[in-house]
């Protein structure tokens, strides 16, 4: 999934990455990041918002020295994924 996300066709990580979160939610500190992106890439916005939104909540438990950053980070994507709605 994190390769397809390095290629033209971005969308397909999804598949991946949904069937490893599927086989351990505790796969990557950030999976529902990459989710949120290939969903972003692939134009399904209100499921990008959801995965960026549950990825906010991943850093917030999780509390990395660079939280701020990762979450806004995500707020940025989540922009973006509004906007494109619009």
């Amino acid at each position: 999934g994190k390769c397809y996300l390095e290629t033209i066709e971005k969308e397909k990580s999804v598949r991946f990455l949904e069937k490893a979160f599927q086989l351990d939610s505790k796969i990557a500190p950030d999976i529902h990041y990459l989710i949120g992106k290939g969903y972003q890439f692939g134009g399904q916005f209100e499921k990008a918002i959801e995965n960026f939104t549950k990825y906010k909540d991943d850093v917030a438990s999780a509390k990395p020295s660079n939280k701020d950053d990762l979450i806004k980070k995500a707020d940025k994507h989540i922009e973006e994924c509004n906007n494109a709605k619009i």
